[in-house]
């Protein structure tokens, strides 16, 4: 009977270059892996020359199969002296961060194709505003949590029954009205028939959103105290500089102003 010294050396050897080919490894990555120790070869001649045996195909195989999985090398090199059930529990821990990963790389994508279909408008769209689009989707969530602690509950169920069409018509609508409200302001006053026109519009898209008429001629209507919010600053990336900021807020003030004045009249 061969003793398994006899075996292993009659055991066909390969050189680097044979073994990078046999596994489609490239030669520098087996020698990278020889550095991290994380596949070392079965043989170094007296030249320091490496070959490898066949059964260096599986360390190598299960290497390059946690790699797919997205795992450090460190990681790797871990679990490859691990116990079974310690591997299974990184698997589901894995598993865990590559769905967050899809999420993310799922909102990365909607938000490539919502900055694109506006440029396709054929409009012109300034950078801050487009910025705002692209965290208003990547930070969906966020801006959702906010709303269910600020805002009364029908109006959280109304933006999550949004279906993905509807949402990004309203990220194009709110680009250009945006826009549009930016270069008015740069040559109208806040109380202009030209700001207020678009005040309006933009009052009417927050309405159409939450879903509350209301919010036309009411402020109130949103049915949130002041003293509520004063502490905490909804999250977003804001589409206008803190100039432009001001002279809007002036905006809404003349437009509320003017429509309780016209409510008066008509009750009178």
């Amino acid at each position: 009977m061969k003793s398994k010294e006899w075996s292993d050396m009659n055991e066909q050897l390969f050189t680097i270059g044979q073994f990078a080919e046999k596994t489609g490894v490239t030669i520098r990555t087996l020698r990278y892996y020889d550095k991290e120790e994380l596949l070392k070869p079965s043989y170094i001649s007296d030249s320091r020359r490496r070959f490898y045996k066949d059964r260096d195909m599986v360390r190598l195989q299960q290497i390059l199969a946690f790699k797919f999985l997205d795992y450090s090398l460190d990681q790797i090199k871990e679990l490859l002296v691990d116990k079974p059930e310690e591997i299974k529990a990184s698997l589901m821990v894995q598993r865990e961060m590559m769905k967050k990963k899809q999420a993310h790389l799922e909102r990365v994508i909607l938000s490539l194709d919502h900055a694109a279909g506006m440029i396709e408008e054929g409009k012109e769209l300034d950078l801050q505003i487009l910025s705002f689009v692209i965290d208003s989707i990547q930070n969906e969530e966020m801006y959702l949590e906010w709303m269910k602690e600020h805002l009364p509950e029908k109006y959280t169920r109304k933006v999550e029954g949004i279906s993905e069409g509807e949402r990004f018509d309203h990220h194009k609508k709110s680009a250009f009205l945006f826009q549009s409200l930016k270069e008015a302001l740069k040559v109208h006053t806040p109380d202009s028939p030209e700001v207020q026109k678009l005040t309006a519009e933009c009052i009417k898209l927050i309405s159409d959103i939450l879903g509350e008429e209301g919010l036309l001629t009411d402020p109130a209507a949103l049915e949130i105290h002041s003293g509520k919010l004063d502490d905490s600053i909804f999250p977003a990336a804001s589409p206008f500089s803190e100039r432009e900021e001001q002279l809007l807020g002036q905006a809404f003030e003349h437009y509320y102003e003017a429509k309780g004045e016209k409510n008066n009249e008509k009750k009178s």
